[in-house]
């Protein structure tokens, strides 16, 4: 059946609960969230509950649902709901969170989205994070660290920019072409280590790959895999990670939404360009499937050498 997405008229002045604003805030963080997720940061358990509560905000403006989710889920077996900020919702950040958006048309604008790839990415990021998130609370000697207790523990250089997650990093392509190109992971968090008397901590910047982009172009201004790498061997050739955030390594996890012959390429990008420039063990690499069924803190992480590694 054909998706129709009628926005509902607003019947009263809303009161904003704790719940409402993690949902706020859960939009701006990871720019599109299902109602499932929504659930699982929530810790909802009657769905009927928030979806009614949900279209209570939609009408309000504090959050939106974009019109392609229309297109892209109309006539799959699984459709979720997708939702992102809303105008309110984004004034409600400014006001409350101090959070400074880009001067543009507006929210309503920015949710006309136009790539069906873009969503399934951002829904693919979201996924992945709330899945690890879930899996260390499970855990007694470990704990997930997100973005806003990283902000607040970085340097004050980093706590005053405006883009605190975006890396000036430069590369230059096998062509000796040189180009600068800033390196913004799909998110940055990290873990805690509570084993010792005293916690440590591991940065992890998060690429979750969908299978559409090639491996090796020769315009620096098109995204590849061999770009992704090779800014990240930037970062760690001159410690921006340190720079930025305090923190001596990092490791970047690419969660590939494919086949593991897809992960098979990307070491062997690593291996011909950048085993020189950047450790192996700084590429993780895992398949989604894999990711979702074993688990994200076992054995299923490759190496630029393809060797299976834990992240804890």
């Amino acid at each position: 059946m054909y998706r129709r997405l009628e926005k509902p008229k607003l019947a009263k002045k809303l009161q904003l609960t704790q719940r409402d604003m993690t949902i706020i805030r859960a939009c701006f963080q990871f720019r599109l969230v299902t109602t499932d997720q929504l659930m699982k940061l929530t810790e909802t358990i009657s769905r009927t509950k928030l979806n009614a509560r949900l279209r209570e905000l939609w009408a309000a403006d504090f959050v939106d649902r974009p019109e392609i989710q229309r297109a892209v889920f109309a006539y799959r077996d699984t459709r979720p709901v997708i939702h992102a900020l809303g105008q309110r919702g984004a004034d409600w950040l400014t006001t409350n969170d101090g959070i400074r958006f880009p001067k543009g048309k507006g929210w309503k604008t920015a949710n006309q989205l136009k790539s069906a790839n873009y969503l399934e990415h951002r829904l693919g990021i979201a996924d992945t994070v709330l899945r690890m998130r879930e899996e260390l609370g499970g855990k007694t000697k470990h704990r997930f660290i997100d973005k806003d207790e990283l902000l607040l523990t970085s340097p004050g250089a980093t706590q005053r920019k405006r883009y605190p997650w975006l890396m000036p990093t430069q590369f230059t392509l096998p062509t000796g072409r040189q180009h600068k190109r800033g390196t913004l992971p799909d998110y940055t968090f990290a873990i805690g280590d509570q084993r010792g008397e005293q916690e440590r901590r591991a940065l992890f910047f998060l690429e979750w790959d969908n299978s559409t982009e090639d491996f090796v172009r020769s315009d620096p201004d098109q995204s590849m895999i061999l770009g992704l790498y090779l800014r990240y061997a930037d970062v760690y050739g001159r410690k921006l990670q340190s720079d930025f955030y305090e923190f001596k390594n990092f490791r970047v996890l690419i969660v590939v939404n494919g086949t593991p012959d897809r992960i098979a390429k990307m070491i062997s990008v690593y291996q011909a360009h950048v085993r020189d420039l950047c450790p192996a063990g700084t590429f993780l690499h895992t398949t989604v499937d894999e990711f979702e069924t074993v688990g994200p803190f076992e054995k299923i992480w490759l190496t630029g050498k393809g060797e299976r590694v834990s992240i804890l």
